[in-house]
């Protein structure tokens, strides 16, 4: 038969056992009745088992406990201290005596607000050690049973260190939330004071753009009547060679003059960033020999040599800026002829691969290497004297930024005393030659009749620029009509309702804006030809005349010839015609030249400029009867400087 207890046995077991631990914990049974207990319930051998694994757990528990490295408190519901690990002991230096039994808040700095003896209990977040040092802490609270007493198991982290970094975080934070808050400011500040100056700066441009503008105008009223005179006295054909001349330099100063005053206006446009390329096509040929023959001229006077080479595998038409192009030559041209009081200028024009190279060079002054940044600043000229009588000292500056806006630049090397070489490559659009030939420009001749069918309204404040505008209208029998002012316009163009009115924009009463408003108000005049006539030449003033529709803008000074092509456009005048491509090869039948030998004299004359030796042959050929008509038409395309048709007149024949 089994020793087990049997099934009921085992049942009162337990339910007697069951009866023992709650009796213990009531607290109704104390450690010696509860051994007696036990040993009623459980066999000794168990008993002792039992006591063994007790005292087994109660060391490995004490081994933890005392292991942590944490602080580790067990305290009641109400915050005493029952028990703590050796940690605490060790650093915050307090003994166990002096904690047991003792409320928690002695831990707490008396200074410290962030403890308080509440329901449910709030734990310290910092301690004070023996030694009064701080010691920030995070706790970690667990609620359990010690000894039958309701307590809280809590496990504190020394943070001190990270309170440090985050406090010192927390400074620099603010440190710098500060400093971002001051930048702020003082870009706020900044700007402000920017805006303020890019006002005074728009002020200040827009004044000196009105400033100019104003004595541009005022420049060009006066300039207008001379050269306009001059171009008018220039196509006497009974002026004496001297007389002749003497108009030339009267022209070639006025266009100086001119040429300053559009280097100012151009300089602040460029300033401005206002400037534009214009692009057109430019045959080659000419373009150059134009340039040649300003050029040249002015060498012969100062007496130093002119060179002008062009290679033979130029394009015949390019696709650029005229007016700009041309200005940078001139200026580059116009300084070496200035600088070089002796010796030569060479103006060579060469291709390389796709580009087309401009090379001015001179055995004038030179310049020094420490100079020669500083003469491509605005008005700067390296030669004081010559500084004081001749330019303004922008033409480098302009020229350096217009090749700049052509995508290239300009390049200088050069040795004083023995002169300066400058150059630049621009990559042009090439015109192909059909395409040339049939763009070519064309020369137009008015007979002293052609304009009769025609009246033309002269509208202008200044009496001088009025009767200029007749007198170079005059010899083409247009009937003329003239008025004051904008008012006085609109009561004579509806008396006689002109086919054109040249009509001038800056009057006193009513302005040429108003005035062309009105006289597209009118039914009569709704379709009439209106071409501003104008000294303010600036885009804005130009775009503002096309605003108000006028038909097309001509600037002061007025080109005869130009004035003449709108005309001719306009009003689809019959004209004798001359195609340049389709008489270049056909030499003229009424005329007898010379021999080859003095044909091809004259024809190296012409590709030098050498005008003063054109005239000197033509008056020889004119003293022989069989030449006497080549040396007349020969003399007249001489005095008009002429030398395109020179080299036309004489290359037909060479040619045949």
């Amino acid at each position: 038969m089994s020793n087990k207890p049997d099934y009921n046995t085992l049942i009162k077991r337990l339910e007697r056992a069951e009866a023992v631990i709650e009796a213990i914990q009531c607290g109704e049974i104390d450690a010696v009745v509860l051994k007696e207990q036990v040993s009623l319930i459980r066999p000794e051998a168990e008993l002792r088992q039992t006591e063994a694994d007790l005292e087994a757990n109660r060391l490995n528990f004490q081994i933890l406990f005392d292991s942590i490295e944490d602080f580790l408190f067990i305290i009641t519901t109400d915050g005493i201290i029952r028990h703590f690990n050796p940690m605490v002991e060790k650093i915050l230096g307090y003994d166990y005596d002096t904690l047991k039994d003792n409320h928690i808040k002695l831990l707490a700095p008396e200074s410290g607000n962030s403890f308080s003896i509440s329901v449910p209990l709030k734990f310290p977040e910092c301690f004070i050690t023996k030694g009064h040092k701080i010691i920030h802490v995070e706790t970690r609270m667990t609620r359990g049973m010690w000894s039958g007493e309701e307590v809280y198991f809590c496990l504190s982290r020394d943070v001190t260190e990270r309170k440090t970094y985050e406090s010192e975080l927390n400074r620099l934070n603010k440190e710098l939330q500060l400093l971002n808050e001051q930048l702020e400011q003082r870009v706020k500040d900044r700007t402000h004071e920017l805006n303020e100056a890019r006002k005074q700066a728009e002020s200040a441009n827009q004044a000196k753009t009105e400033f100019l503008a104003n004595m541009s105008h005022e420049l060009r009223t006066p300039l207008n009547g001379i050269l306009g005179y001059t171009q008018i006295l220039l196509r006497d054909s009974a002026l004496t060679d001297k007389q002749h001349n003497s108009l030339l330099v009267m022209q070639q100063s006025g266009e100086h003059l001119l040429m300053l005053i559009n280097d100012i206006l151009d300089f602040s446009k460029i300033e401005a960033q206002k400037m534009e390329l214009h692009s057109e096509v430019i045959f080659l040929d000419d373009f150059l020999d134009n340039v040649y023959e300003i050029i040249h001229i002015r060498a012969a006077n100062k007496g130093i040599g002119f060179s002008f080479n062009k290679a033979p595998d130029l394009p015949e038409a390019i696709f650029a800026d005229d007016k700009r192009l041309r200005q940078i030559l001139l200026n580059l041209l116009g300084n070496a002829v200035k600088f070089t009081p002796k010796g030569n200028v060479t103006f060579e024009i060469t291709r390389k691969n796709k580009s087309i190279c401009f090379t001015v060079n001179d055995t004038g002054v030179g310049i020094s290497k420490a100079h020669q940044k500083e003469i491509f600043q605005s008005f700067r000229q390296i030669d004081s004297h010559i500084s004081r009588t001749e330019g303004t000292g922008l033409g480098l500056a302009i020229s350096k930024r217009l090749i700049h806006m052509m995508n290239s630049e300009l390049h200088l090397t050069s040795e004083p005393d023995k002169g300066s070489t400058f150059w630049f490559c621009i990559a042009f659009e090439e015109v192909d030659r059909k395409r040339s030939k049939a763009i070519e420009k064309i020369t137009i001749s008015l007979s002293p009749m052609a304009g009769r069918p025609f009246k033309i309204l002269i509208v202008d404040d200044e009496p001088n620029n009025r009767m200029m505008l007749k007198d170079m209208l005059l010899p083409f029998g247009f009937q003329l009509f003239e008025a004051v002012d904008g008012a006085d316009a609109l009561e004579k163009a509806v008396e006689c309702l002109p086919h054109v009115i040249l009509l001038d924009f800056v009057m006193p009463r009513m302005n040429g804006y108003d005035t062309c408003r009105q006289i597209r108000n009118i039914p009569l005049l709704k379709n009439t030809i209106v071409i501003a006539v104008t000294a303010n030449v600036t885009p804005e003033s130009t775009k503002k005349c096309y605003d108000v529709t006028c038909n097309d803008v001509l600037s002061k000074p007025v080109q005869m010839n130009d004035l003449l092509t709108r005309l001719v456009d306009y009003l689809k005048i019959e004209t004798d015609v001359t195609n340049k491509i389709n008489t270049i090869d056909d030499p003229p039948t009424d005329l007898t030249p010379p021999s080859i030998d003095e044909l091809e004299m004259l024809h190296q004359f012409a590709i030098k400029g050498d005008i003063l030796r054109i005239k000197k042959q033509a008056k020889k050929l004119i003293g022989d009867a069989q030449t006497k008509q080549f040396g007349n038409k020969l003399h007249a395309l001489a005095i008009a400087f002429n030398i395109n048709e020179i080299k036309e007149l004489i290359g037909g024949y060479l040619d045949g």
